[in-house]
């Protein structure tokens, strides 16, 4: 008779039915959390134990306004923590033909309004034939920054010239969504502490073109020296007129044991000498 009653419940070809299969498969799953329950590790010990921390971009960010033009600057390492996860990261994200974005915070945060940013602006030239001004970029980005009100930590800078009014523009960005608009330079990340003073003292308002990249050479360089988020190679960027230019900087003048050494800075009985990459 059992038999005979398990011949009936199977389906035709000897398969179980639909829902007898999906009460073995329960069944299993069932019978296998209360197996492993008693070495399970509770999820809140995980999360506190060992939490996921976000890739930063701890770094240096300098512009500098000069005759014709704006210079901007940037180291290229990337930290999770104190772990060096990229030594050779770009940090200066071009958004049109003249405006360029200076990324510090969190980087998937800083990526996400770069290319989201770019992609707009690009539409509107391409479909409406709309160039922006540096002025409307950096609003464009504030509202951005504001509204997204992300958990991510973000300081950018925007930076650019205009060819129609002829003029450099630098605006800072916080986190807040504060917009602000330098005069003459600006300074982001972790390393812009320790070059605030060198810049106040050097940066006029009427450098040429090589004073201006040879002080953000050198802004960075100073921090690259005493702040542990910021090495690597530096990037410089010049924008004018004609478009954007990148300078070609040697990688032996960051990983050289020669210590920097700049006019007005005094000299200590045991000067820093550079770091080498990791």
């Amino acid at each position: 008779m059992e038999r005979e009653e398990q011949q009936r419940k199977r389906a035709p070809g000897g398969f179980l039915r639909q829902g007898q299969l999906l009460d073995l498969l329960l069944s299993l799953m069932v019978a296998l959390t209360l197996a492993g329950s008693t070495n399970a590790v509770p999820a809140e010990t995980i999360s506190q134990s060992s939490p996921i921390q976000p890739i930063s971009m701890g770094t240096t960010l300098v512009a500098i306004k000069y005759r014709g033009g704006v210079v901007v600057g940037a180291d290229s390492r990337t930290s999770v923590s104190g772990y060096v996860s990229h030594r050779f990261a770009h940090k200066i994200a071009p958004l049109t033909d003249h405006t360029v974005l200076l990324r510090s915070g969190s980087a998937a945060d800083t990526q996400q309004i770069a290319e989201s940013a770019r992609m707009t602006f690009l539409h509107r030239r391409y479909r409406c034939g709309i160039v922006p001004t540096v002025s409307q970029v950096a609003h464009w980005i504030r509202s951005t920054v504001y509204e997204e009100s992300t958990e991510g930590v973000v300081s950018l800078l925007v930076a650019g010239f205009d060819p129609e009014s002829l003029k450099s523009r630098i605006f800072s960005v916080s986190l807040s969504g504060a917009l602000i608009e330098e005069k003459t330079f600006a300074v982001s990340g972790s390393g812009s502490t320790y070059v605030l003073g060198y810049l106040d003292h050097h940066v006029s308002g009427d450098l040429s073109e090589n004073e201006a990249i040879e002080l953000c050479q050198k802004a960075i360089e100073l921090a690259i020296d005493r702040d542990g988020s910021s090495g690597g190679r530096f990037n410089i960027i010049v924008i004018n007129g004609l478009g954007r230019r990148i300078v070609e900087t040697p990688l032996e003048s960051i990983v050289s044991e020669t210590p920097v050494r700049v006019a007005g800075f005094a000299s200590t009985s045991s000067p820093l000498k550079k770091k080498k990459n990791l």
